[in-house]
């Protein structure tokens, strides 16, 4: 955990904190100007915010932030801030940091496990589709292929309506193998 006493200016941190940032706890980096730092710039807005509301109002905080410590590990944290406060006015604003990137990992990569999933559900799908397809289309084929047949024994003595005949057939045959 840590803490910020606003009476005197001192802050505290737990070697968990400490371990967080990156630091040995031998470092005097316990300002709160200090640990935004290691926020990631696209989200130092929302924790100062949320701190400058904790010394001033105490409204209490819980966000979820990107991270860089000093090591230049790319973290995910979830930070809590409360205040406490005496007549009226916050004199202290505490809470806790914790590292959560493994937890972030694993619910990025069950989302994109997710979005195969539906990927292969869909593919599926459209594979149903084609085979109810092909099926219907192999029917019809059958039914022009027997109908040729019949016509190509009726058309014995004319020669060209065969060979017309035999084109059709042809081409049904194609199609069949195609499919």
């Amino acid at each position: 955990g840590w803490e910020y006493d606003l009476r005197t200016g001192q802050g505290i941190w737990t070697d968990e904190v400490y371990r967080i940032h990156g630091l040995s706890n031998d470092r005097d980096l316990n300002t709160p100007a200090q640990a935004m730092e290691f926020y990631a710039p696209e989200d130092r807005q929302r924790i100062a915010e949320a701190f400058k509301r904790a010394v001033e109002e105490g409204t209490p905080y819980d966000l979820e932030l990107q991270f860089v410590n000093a090591k230049q590990e790319k973290l995910w944290v979830r930070t809590i801030g409360n205040a406490e406060c005496q007549d009226g006015k916050v004199v202290r604003v505490f809470g806790n940091i914790m590292d959560i990137t493994e937890r972030k990992q694993a619910e990025a990569e069950r989302a994109m496990l997710e979005e195969q999933f539906r990927g292969a559900q869909r593919m599926e799908s459209v594979g149903v589709l084609a085979g109810g397809i092909a099926h219907d289309f192999n029917n019809l084929l059958s039914v022009i292929l027997c109908c040729t047949e019949f016509a190509m024994s009726r058309a014995r003595d004319d020669v060209r309506l065969r060979d017309e005949l035999l084109e059709v057939k042809k081409a049904g045959v194609l199609a069949a193998d195609l499919t």
